[in-house]
């Protein structure tokens, strides 16, 4: 949050049949930690999880949340189930350090192909476009 409050908001949120994304909890924490997103995620398996095992969690790569899930004195995400990092997040990351946005566009297109040679594809395109932009 900016301006005069400086609270961080965790949010989970889901994808309905129509591929919407639906809100299922939040929270205001003073910061974002291992602590804070340990806590959410033990409510959210508590109130909104509850017996269900076919859940996967997609997020970026913040330390806090890597420790909640990873971390075996402080996880609770229960192990076996996915973790997986968010290629949005992947993708501007990565923006970030090689300043290419067309290699940027093209890693988020091959991360959603389904099959393994347009994937493949996708990533030597990504591949060779950086290659050529890193040269002096």
């Amino acid at each position: 949050m900016y301006g005069k409050y400086k609270q961080k908001l965790l949010i989970a949120v889901a994808m309905d049949g129509a591929n919407h994304i639906v809100p299922l909890a939040y929270a205001l924490v003073d910061e974002e930690a291992s602590d804070t997103w340990s806590w959410f995620l033990e409510k959210l398996l508590e109130h909104v999880v509850r017996d269900r095992t076919d859940i996967c969690l997609i997020s970026d790569r913040h330390a806090g949340i890597k420790k909640a899930v990873e971390d075996p004195h402080h996880a609770v995400w229960p192990r076996g189930w996915p973790w997986r990092w968010c290629i949005r997040h992947v993708a501007s990351n990565f923006n970030s350090k090689a300043k290419n946005k067309e290699c940027k566009e093209i890693i988020k297109k091959a991360a959603y192909q389904f099959q393994h040679r347009k994937f493949l594809a996708y990533f030597e395109s990504a591949t060779s476009l950086f290659q050529g932009s890193s040269k002096p």
